[in-house]
């Protein structure tokens, strides 16, 4: 038999504080680990929950702003309508007051008494009717402009959007006008109701009542047919609510015939 060489052998020893400090160390973090990861599974579900929410109240809140949008539409268009009746009322009551006996003034001042009411209610009529020359720049705009033809309509559609998007809100009354020519006469129509004088509307409360915060689509009906001939011309024309022009831009219609 032949033996070799078994080299040399050796052992070591472990410190019994090693192995206690080492078993302590994992009695201690085996369950704080446990409820660290319990505690993170519970605050994820939660933000997950409250994330939810949020996005209903988002929902929620954007609905509600629309039907506030609405609502305050609605209040204008109702204003504007009650101006109207007012206006109307007092027409017919003025027309009484012209027709009947008139009213002795005392002898002092006869002429003074009976001129004075009708030249301020004229100077105020004026100033509300009369628009300004050069309008107010920056502050609305069009974009989206189409002109579509259909049988026995011209349409104009468009959006109109506020220039300070996100900001206060604007409102007036927007005016659409149609102008062509024809055997050598320039006529006028107006949506969507009025008339024109110099290029412009006789009074700016005639127009489309509106309020934007971002920008509101509009459109505009013209008759077309044997005696409406489509328009070579569609002006644009927006004031604010005491009559200030804040944007008035022509465009020509190609397509038209």
């Amino acid at each position: 038999m032949i033996m070799g060489r078994m080299g040399k052998v050796r052992s070591f020893k472990i410190s019994p504080h090693v192995i206690f400090w080492s078993l302590l160390f994992l009695a201690l973090y085996l369950p704080a680990s446990v409820l660290v990861f319990n505690r993170w599974v519970d605050l994820r579900q939660t933000s997950r929950v409250q994330e939810a929410r949020i996005d209903e109240i988002a929902l929620k809140l954007e609905k509600a702003e629309r039907a506030l949008f609405k609502f305050k539409q609605h209040v204008i268009l109702l204003e504007a309508y009650i101006e109207s009746l007012e206006k109307q009322e007092m027409k017919p009551a003025a027309e009484t007051q012209q027709e009947g006996p008139a009213v002795e003034a005392p002898p002092q001042e006869p002429e003074t008494v009976a001129a004075e009411p009708p030249q301020e209610a004229q100077q105020v009529r004026e100033e509300e009717e009369a628009p300004p020359e050069e309008p107010a720049s920056d502050i609305v705009d069009v974009e989206k402009l189409v002109f579509n033809i259909e049988p026995g309509l011209f349409l104009v559609d468009f959006n109109l959007t506020n220039v300070n998007r996100g900001e206060d809100p604007v409102s007036g009354y927007v005016h659409i006008l149609a102008s062509g020519t024809e055997n050598g006469d320039t006529w006028w129509e107006v949506y969507p109701r009025g008339s024109v004088e110099n290029g412009l509307p006789v009074s700016y409360r005639l127009g489309q009542p509106f309020i934007i915060q971002r920008f509101k689509p509009v459109q505009g009906r013209f008759d077309v047919g044997p005696e409406h001939r489509a328009p070579t011309t569609i002006r644009i024309v927006v004031y604010d609510n005491a009559g200030r022009l804040i944007y008035d831009t022509p465009f020509e219609v190609d397509h038209a015939s």
